[in-house]
């Protein structure tokens, strides 16, 4: 999943000609602790935080330039990967610009870490489909060594039932209980040895 999948927010930008009472009404409006700021072009140039520009109000006058505020930040771009952007430490909004550094969009944080999670839900429900429909047996365990697969094939091969498994051991699940030999020398064992 790409960037460019993500709802990408055409606004609000700052620029370097606004004065600083035009940044304060831009704030104002909106309800981000941080903007991105483009040049005269419409490139990108850094961010400015909200905090900073009220802890500032003394020293500057109404019609400061904001070149003083603008602070690097690096932005991400419409073809990055989104989890490789959430490795990266943001502010709450994320600037982001295409090939030429132009700046494109902004794009939340919270709007990018629910798109993972959306994506790894979807994910992990085409995961546990085709675990489920497998003909083959599949029992996984964790570090610990405790189940937390136990796939209808297992069932069916094992001649046991998932919920007494799930999340016990793996030694509990003894040859000797349940299932006949045959079924354990033809295909549980070597079902085990595959896996």
């Amino acid at each position: 999943m790409r960037i460019s999948d993500l709802n990408i927010l055409k606004g609000p930008f700052l620029s370097l000609n606004l004065s600083f009472r035009q940044i304060i009404q831009v704030f104002s409006q909106y309800s981000f602790s941080a903007l991105p700021v483009m040049d005269g072009e419409g490139k990108y140039v850094g961010i400015i935080k909200a905090q900073d520009i009220f802890a500032h109000l003394e020293k500057l006058s109404y019609e400061s330039s904001i070149n003083q505020l603008c602070l690097p930040n690096e932005p991400v771009k419409e073809n990055d990967k989104v989890f490789q952007v959430l490795e990266q430490d943001h502010f709450d909004i994320i600037p982001v610009v295409n090939d030429s550094k132009m700046l494109v969009g902004l794009i939340t944080k919270t709007d990018l870490i629910d798109s993972a999670l959306m994506w790894y839900k979807t994910t992990a429900e085409k995961y546990s489909q085709v675990v489920a429909s497998s003909y083959n047996g599949i029992i996984a365990i964790d570090t610990e060594g405790k189940i937390f697969v136990f796939n209808p094939a297992a069932e069916r091969i094992l001649e046991r039932e998932a919920k007494q498994y799930l999340g016990k051991h793996i030694s509990e699940l003894d040859p000797a209980n349940g299932a006949s030999s045959r079924h354990w020398q033809r295909e549980a064992f070597p079902l085990a040895l595959r896996s």
